[in-house]
């Protein structure tokens, strides 16, 4: 085939023995850039395993890999991981939906710090209970746009670092952070304004924002998300940051 762009393939039960295919597949196939296998609950690791190790050994042309609720856990983390270290061409990669761990996403971290091309990934939904790997590794993403971490365990003591590690990052202009189910409203409401602040900041150009001191600080702030105040925000919540600032 020198004609198919896109292949959706959802919900049809497609099970493990059928990663071979795929692999098969994309090692002679030079122009699909789309796939998706959303609601493939019997996929699992094995299948995707194979299916990934193609787009890190031989296809260079997907683009766009959806894999949301495939019954997918920590083994297809160690995949991704490795995938994403030798792939150059997927920029958008999504496995929401799937059972895979705070341990799992160690694995797609390391992969995603020696990768240049992914621009938009999606854990949200998982079993993740702890992003600490994604706080230390925010500061040396440079090439992802978009993260989407949301509906998974994280209480509020994480997320807050996770959202204080963004200080650093310079790429990310979307950061989902939505834990309604483990951060009390009022804590993450102002959580995702802190969040806000940092994604626009890296949506435009840094010069335009900077400022020389706290009340400007806060001024700028105020812009973004309508609330002055918040600025002191972690000085109530995280007393142990004292005079964090935002910038």
């Amino acid at each position: 085939n020198t004609a198919l762009r896109e292949l959706h393939l959802c919900s049809n039960r497609i099970s493990f023995h059928s990663g071979r295919a795929f692999r098969d597949m994309f090692a002679a196939n030079v122009t699909l850039q789309k796939l998706v296998l959303n609601g493939n609950d019997t996929f699992e690791d094995e299948a995707a395993r194979m299916l990934l190790e193609a787009l890190g050994e031989t296809n260079r042309t997907l683009k766009h890999l959806c894999m949301s609720n495939c019954g997918l856990g920590d083994g297809t983390a160690v995949s991704i991981g490795d995938m994403l270290g030798r792939n150059t061409t997927l920029e958008v990669l999504d496995v929401g939906a799937n059972e895979i761990t705070a341990s799992g996403v160690e694995f797609i971290m390391v992969g995603l710090l020696s990768n240049s091309t992914l621009l938009e990934l999606s854990l949200s939904d998982n079993e993740i209970d702890n992003v600490g790997s994604i706080t230390r590794a925010l500061p040396n993403i440079q090439h992802l746009k978009d993260l989407d971490v949301s509906d998974n365990q994280v209480e509020f003591d994480d997320a807050s670092e996770l959202v204080t590690a963004m200080k650093h990052n310079r790429s990310i202009t979307r950061l989902n952070i939505h834990f309604g189910s483990t951060v009390p409203f009022d804590a993450l409401s102002d959580l995702e304004k802190v969040v806000a602040y940092y994604c626009r900041r890296n949506d435009v150009a840094w010069d335009a924002l900077e400022r020389d001191d706290e009340q400007d600080w806060a001024m700028t702030l105020a812009q973004v998300s309508g609330e002055p105040s918040l600025v002191y925000f972690y000085m109530v919540h995280r007393p142990a940051l004292g005079s964090f600032v935002l910038k």
